[in-house]
């Protein structure tokens, strides 16, 4: 069925494309763990959500191995629904949501204690994808049952590196006030209150903002220098 053959499309295409782009190999065991890409420098993952279920395995290989974790963030999606048989497709249409890279705080606030040591990567891949639904009455209320059947890769439209403290600044859009609050990070990175809160609480807990008082009951903070 297309949901079981692409559910794991996006990871499985990303996967292939680092492996070829480093000259590395698919799916091999390292301290007891299977690593998507190894290479010849550093191991490979490729998470496409809930970094909670990678935190134990970066405790484990952080201490010896250099880990490029790669997170792919749909800049723009088409979203492709079928019938309940996934075989006629009912329509098509470009979704207006875009994700930018502000979104990846929900993630990294999941594990802030690994972001700063010396042998993480974090690479954010900012892609197109086609996200395949069906209207089987089983999905999520807020689609109204639809189910996402899987997601496939279409282009790759661009990579930021975060290496260090400093590079999780590039978390931040450009046009943020010297001084603001999470109203303005939310109307600045198009991103939702919630998302505004989570990317805020990482950055503190990692020192690239600073809490300097308070404005409209709202924490007012400040990148630091």
């Amino acid at each position: 069925m297309i949901g079981q053959l692409r559910e794991t499309a996006l990871h499985d295409s990303l996967k292939q494309m680092y492996a070829e782009q480093t000259q590395g190999i698919t799916e091999q065991t390292v301290n007891g763990y299977i690593i998507d890409v190894v290479t010849p420098t550093e191991l490979i993952e490729i998470q496409t959500g809930n970094f909670s279920h990678v935190k134990t395995k970066l405790e484990s290989l952080l201490p010896l191995h250099r880990v490029r974790m790669v997170y792919p963030i749909p800049a723009k999606k088409t979203i492709r629904l079928y019938g309940k048989d996934q075989k006629h497709i009912i329509r098509e249409r470009k979704s207006p949501a875009r994700g930018t890279p502000a979104v990846a705080g929900v993630e990294l606030m999941r594990i802030h204690k690994a972001v700063l040591h010396p042998n993480f990567i974090f690479e954010i891949v900012m892609v197109e994808i086609l996200e395949e639904r069906v209207d089987d009455g089983a999905g999520s209320w807020r689609r109204k049952g639809i189910s996402i059947l899987g997601r496939t890769l279409q282009e790759v439209l661009d990579t930021i590196i975060f290496e260090g403290k400093e590079s999780y600044k590039l978390l931040l859009p450009p046009t943020l006030p010297e001084r603001f609050i999470h109203k303005d990070l939310v109307s600045c990175a198009g991103i939702t209150p919630g998302q505004a809160a989570k990317l805020s609480w990482f950055l503190r807990k990692i020192g690239v903002l600073h809490v300097i008082g308070k404005k409209e009951r709202s924490l007012l903070l400040k990148v630091a220098e």
